[in-house]
Order: C-alpha cells, then sequence, then structure tokens
C-alpha cells in the first residue's frame, strides 16, 4: 500500500513531457556533457500533455483490486478533479456496466489510463507520450497485482497486446 501512494505521489509530480535533460555520455574515463534533448519528442507545433492538462491523473482504486481497468487518457473532468475514471463515462461503467450488469464489485477494482495526463481537445496520444508513460503503468501493474486486466479502447488494447496490429476501433 505504502508503494503504490508513494507511486501516486510521484506521478503528481510527473512533468516528463515538459523536461529537458543533459545527457551525459561515458566516452573513456571523462563523462562528456552533450546538448539538451527533449525527453518526449512531439510534433512541431503540438501542445504537450503537460501544457494541456492541469495535473497527471495517477491511477485509483483499492490496493488488492482483483480487477484493473485501463483506459487511454484522462477526460476533461478526470483533468480537473485529478480522478482516475471519475467523470460521466467513468460513473456509467463503475454503476451500470460493473455493479449492474456484470455484478462486479467496485471496491475491488482499480482504474488507471495509459497517458496520465488530458491531451488538448481529446486527440489521441503520440506514441512518445505513451512510452514515456509506460513506467508509471507497468509499475501500476506490478504493484496492484490484479487478477484480470480490462482494457478500454484500442489505445490500451493495442499496448498491451501489441500483436494485434489489424484491430480498428470500433
Amino acid at each position: 500500500m505504502r508503494d503504490i501512494n508513494l507511486l501516486r505521489l510521484r506521478n503528481l509530480s510527473c512533468r516528463i513531457c515538459d523536461e529537458a535533460y543533459e545527457k551525459v555520455v561515458n566516452r573513456g574515463r571523462e563523462n562528456e556533457r552533450v546538448n539538451i534533448f527533449r525527453r518526449v519528442k512531439i510534433p512541431e507545433h503540438a501542445t504537450n500533455l503537460v501544457q494541456s492538462s492541469t495535473s497527471p491523473v495517477p491511477g485509483k482504486g483499492s490496493y488488492d483490486a482483483r480487477y484493473m481497468f485501463i483506459g487511454e487518457s484522462p477526460g476533461e473532468w478526470e483533468d480537473e478533479n485529478g480522478e482516475a475514471f471519475g467523470g460521466r463515462s467513468g460513473k456509467y461503467l463503475k454503476e451500470k456496466l460493473l455493479k449492474q450488469l456484470a455484478k462486479i464489485d467496485v471496491n475491488l477494482c482499480w482504474f488507471t489510463n495509459v497517458i496520465k495526463c488530458h491531451p488538448r481537445k481529446n486527440r489521441n496520444p503520440y506514441n512518445s507520450e505513451i512510452a514515456a508513460c509506460w513506467p508509471w503503468l507497468r509499475r501500476e501493474i506490478d504493484l496492484v497485482e490484479p487478477e484480470v486486466i480490462f482494457t478500454i479502447g484500442l489505445i490500451a488494447t493495442k499496448l498491451l497486446l501489441p500483436s494485434q496490429t489489424s484491430m480498428k476501433a470500433c
């Protein structure tokens, strides 16, 4: 429980999409500083996730969750309120689909997203943003240790089932 809380706190302070760093190259006995690089490459004139969102939205749910639900990215409500799957669609999922139809106890669930920040105008995340957020998601999966992972949408499904390259959005 302590580890997942620490992960959530670290996620809240993430600025990978906006940070620059110096790459240190080890050449022989000396370390040489090289030019500054962007950690996340996005198309020119595009808005990065840090600029388009209020704050990262870490996963939320039961620490001993049996089920993990992974969506694409936080929506506007989630961005403003900092709660994964807390908006209209998340409430529909939890109240109607899980409780009523699937008879799954929401207290046995963990809710998270592939990327942790809301992309402006709900655009699809860039591959570089998905790659930058992957360590957060991978660590969440490792710490929660769910029995079942449900992917919601094409982005999450393709990330976790990469061999399914022929999938199309419905």
